[in-house]
Formats: structure tokens, C-alpha cells, sequence
């Protein structure tokens, strides 16, 4: 990329600093837009009072397998600050059964006699090759009618607050839920010795047919520490970075260009506009509202420090069971080094995003469901506990839902086909591997092009226009 093209880079979450910090160590002069004040998106961790580090929201990083990537994400901390976990050690709550060996669901407190017809069911289903058009049907194509009124369906009123029939088919990527756990360990090796088998049941252990791929975490400071470093990185690197700052209309030149009316009453103009929030946000910036909006639900994070270590070793939990209110559990002490005293956990809950919630009494069940579920030692004492007032929005993964960011993406590559979606734009990563890697990917892509136009037509060495902040005037608008 030639030093004198400016890309301009809205948001600066971890699609937003990856993609900052690949174009500026290629020759760009970046422009990072963030609205918030402070970089990283949930990617932020914070100090207690008593002495821990907790996550905004609770992530590992781990190999992407693209090698100047991985490279990359480890060089943000020294070695002996960077915690290999390898592999993660993953449990699951759900039926009243407590299973700190795998990361896949139990359905054996169940009962055996629902447990065997769930499996027996499994075993005879078939795929018609075609994708199913919701969660309720492919759940039906992968485990049967059972496993969809007394496993699914249940789970996923509790997690979305809808039954399967109204989700996307790829609803239960985003929450683990691909695989069962059952039987015993010998009978689903034999299971899984089949193409059949193996697509639906888990091995019983985490080190058993384990992801090659190693995670990693920060010995200490949490998650927040190593995106602090990756921003501190990124402005090292030259980056012009603009905390407080949104966009509020983009106009596409016929030159190919974009100019950027920003909330500040600035104006930029760029060759290359890369986009890592919703993309419905662009659209409206273009002048184009989406269509609808999604379903949300609250997530609700709580803090707890106890006096007593936790009584499993997994380094998170995810709780099914519609009995407790928690989704996931983060349990510190078991990835990172322990303070001197207190011990510190994260306690994910969804619930209704216009729900009044009284965060005293909340607390008070998630500390109960805690106990219950075989986490939390009944003697323990809470020596600290709070929420954030601020709760997050996490959308409903409906049929409607997909497909209007589908429509959106489309939209969006007819208005400005020069854009590059990134992160939570692209509307289809879930995952943060994932997002490291598409953005790595499509960053590469872009590069490959302009030294290829570039090799093809040595005038063309950068933008036309100067980027300097412009008057204000629009300018060349097709």
C-alpha cells in the first residue's frame, strides 16, 4: 500500500485495531474512528476494589492458524506474561449434572431412559444435504424430535427468550451447543468412529480429540492488558486514533473516494473505508436506514469475589439449565495468578432487555445458583460483588435477523462497493478467532489488489485527494 493512501477505520474493537495495525505496518496513514473513550471494545477488563481483574467480557485469545497472525497476537505481551492454555478446560451445567470435563452439553442428568431415546433418535436421522430454514428444523435433522422439546427448545427460551422455530439454523454456534455428551466415553468412541456419529456427540473429556490450536491469556491485569497493548501498538505504528468520535454521514466521490461527516463537525475524506460495526450503522450514514432492528436481550455482567478458592479447576462454565440464570461463569484463579486473597468470578446472565432488575437481589441468586451448581463452596463469603449499570445488547439470532443482514450487506456492497466489512459488521463472526482471521484475511486481500494495480500502472501511487480535513463542502458527489 503506498504511504500516501489514508484509510479510514470506524471502530476500535479488535477487528478495528488488527486491521489498523495491519495497513499501517504496510505503508498506510490510518485514521481510527472510535465513539466510546477508550479502545477495545468488550475486550476491557478493570481493577476491584479487592484487588482483582475482571473482563468487560470474558475472551481467550488463541491461534488463528494464519502464522503472521498468531505471531502478531502473542508479540503483544512478553512470553512469561502470556499464559498457554492448551487446552482450555471448559465445563457445562445443565439438568442439575455439574461437567467440568467437556465443553459440549450433558444430557445425561436427564435420565437414562430420555437419555437412550434421544441418542437412539440421533442415530436414525438424515440430512437431506439442503440447509435447514430454522433452528427447530435442523435441530430435528441432527438429533430428533426429542432432543428439540426436552433439550433445544427449553434452552434456548431461556438464552434468547424464543423457541428454536424462530432462530436462524446456526443459532447454537453461538452458544456451544453442536454436540452432545452421552452415554459413556467407550460407547461414544465407537459412536464417533462413524461421519454419522461424529458430527453429533463429543468425545467426554477436553483432552480427548482436542483443537491442536493453544489459547492464551494474560498471567495477569486480565484480557484488557493484552488489548492495551495491541492500541499502544497501533499509535506506535502511527495511527491517528479519534476516541469520542462517530460517524455521522458518508458520501461517496466518482473518484472511488469517500468523505466522512463526523460527530466533532469534522470532515475526512479516504480511498479505503474500513467498517467494523454493524453495518446497518453505515447504512444510515449513507443516507439509507435499515429496514428493522433486531431482538436484543440484557446482558447482565456480575463481579464476585469469595473468600475460599472455587471447587473446580474449568476455566468457564457455560449453564444451560433453564432451573439456574447464568449463561456463562468465568472462574479467574484457575488462568491467572491469584492475589492474595479473594478469589474472583464473572457471571453472565441474559434476560429481557426491558427488564427491571434490582442488581442487590440479582446478585443474591446468582450467588445461590453459584452454590448449586457445585461452583461456589456453600461456606464461602462474598467479600465483593457489583454490576456494571450498563448492560449490554446481544442480539437475538432470529431468521428475520440473519436475513436482514444479509439485505444489509448487500445493501452495502451496491452503495459503496470499496468498503471492507470487518468484525461485527460482516454479521456472520461470532467468534474472536474468527473475526482475527477475516480481518487478517480481507486486510491482505485489499493490499494484494492495490500492489497489484499498482504493478499493473505505477501511477497510481495513492488517493487523489489530499487528507487533510476538509472544509466541509461536498465535493465531486456522482
Amino acid at each position: 500500500m503506498s504511504a500516501a493512501s489514508r484509510p479510514v477505520i470506524v471502530g476500535g474493537g479488535i477487528a478495528g485495531l488488527v486491521a489498523a495495525l495491519r495497513l499501517a505496518r504496510s505503508g498506510a496513514s490510518v485514521v481510527l474512528l472510535e465513539r466510546e473513550m477508550a479502545l477495545g471494545g468488550l475486550l476491557r477488563s478493570r481493577r476491584l476494589p479487592t484487588g482483582q481483574y475482571v473482563d468487560q467480557g470474558t475472551h481467550f485469545l488463541a491461534d488463528t492458524g494464519i502464522e503472521d497472525l498468531d505471531v502478531l497476537v502473542r508479540s503483544m505481551l512478553p512470553a512469561s506474561e502470556l499464559r498457554r492454555l492448551a487446552p482450555l478446560q471448559a465445563g457445562t451445567f445443565a439438568f442439575g449434572r455439574l461437567n467440568v470435563s467437556s465443553a459440549s452439553l450433558d444430557i445425561r442428568g436427564l435420565g437414562r431412559d430420555l437419555e437412550a431415546q434421544i441418542v437412539a433418535e440421533a442415530l436414525c436421522t438424515e440430512e437431506n444435504g439442503q440447509e435447514a430454514s430454522d433452528l427447530a428444523t435442523h435441530v430435528m435433522q441432527l438429533f430428533g424430535s426429542t432432543a428439540l422439546r426436552t433439550v433445544f427448545d427449553p434452552i434456548f427460551k431461556k438464552l434468547c427468550g424464543v423457541g428454536c422455530a424462530e432462530l436462524a439454523p446456526d443459532a447454537m454456534r453461538l452458544f456451544s451447543l453442536a454436540r452432545l455428551v452421552a452415554l459413556n466415553p467407550a460407547a461414544t468412541r465407537r459412536l464417533k468412529s462413524t461421519p454419522h456419529g461424529d458430527a453429533r456427540f463429543s468425545f467426554h473429556s477436553n483432552d480427548e480429540g482436542k483443537n491442536p490450536a493453544s489459547a492464551y491469556y494474560p498471567t495477569h491485569g486480565g484480557i484488557g492488558r493484552w488489548t492495551e497493548a495491541l492500541a499502544r501498538a497501533v499509535q506506535d505504528e502511527g495511527v491517528e486514533v479519534r476516541l469520542g468520535t462517530s460517524v455521522q454521514r458518508v458520501t461517496r466521490h466518482r473518484d472511488s473516494t469517500v468523505s466522512l461527516s463526523l460527530s466533532n463537525g469534522d470532515h475526512l475524506a479516504s480511498d479505503l473505508l474500513v467498517w467494523s460495526v454493524p453495518s446497518g450503522m453505515l447504512l444510515r450514514a449513507l443516507g439509507e436506514p435499515p429496514e428493522s432492528m433486531p431482538q436484543v436481550r440484557a446482558s447482565i455482567i456480575e463481579h464476585f469475589v469469595f473468600d475460599r478458592p472455587f471447587l473446580v479447576g474449568a476455566h468457564y462454565v457455560h449453564t444451560y439449565g433453564p432451573d439456574v440464570g447464568p449463561f456463562r461463569v468465568t472462574l479467574y484463579p484457575n488462568f491467572t495468578d491469584v492475589p492474595s486473597e479473594g478469589f474472583a468470578c464473572t457471571v453472565e446472565t441474559f434476560a429481557e432487555a426491558t427488564a427491571s432488575v434490582p442488581l442487590d437481589q440479582h446478585a443474591d441468586q446468582s450467588h445461590a445458583d453459584l452454590v448449586r451448581m457445585g461452583l461456589v463452596d456453600p461456606r464461602a463469603t462474598r467479600l465483593w460483588s457489583d454490576a456494571p449499570p450498563d448492560r449490554a445488547a446481544f442480539p437475538v439470532w432470529t431468521k428475520n435477523h440473519r436475513l436482514a443482514l444479509l439485505r444489509q450487506r448487500e445493501r452495502v456492497e451496491q452503495l459503496l462497493p470499496e468498503c471492507i466489512l470487518i468484525g461485527r459488521a460482516t454479521g456472520k463472526d461470532f467468534f474472536m478467532t474468527d473475526v482475527l482471521r477475516d480481518t487478517w484475511r480481507r486486510c491482505d486481500a485489499v493490499l494484494q489488489q492495490q500492489n497489484s494495480l499498482r504493478a499493473s500502472d505505477p501511477s497510481r501511487g495513492g488517493p487523489p485527494n489530499d487528507h487533510a480535513v476538509l472544509d466541509g463542502s461536498v465535493r465531486d458527489v456522482a
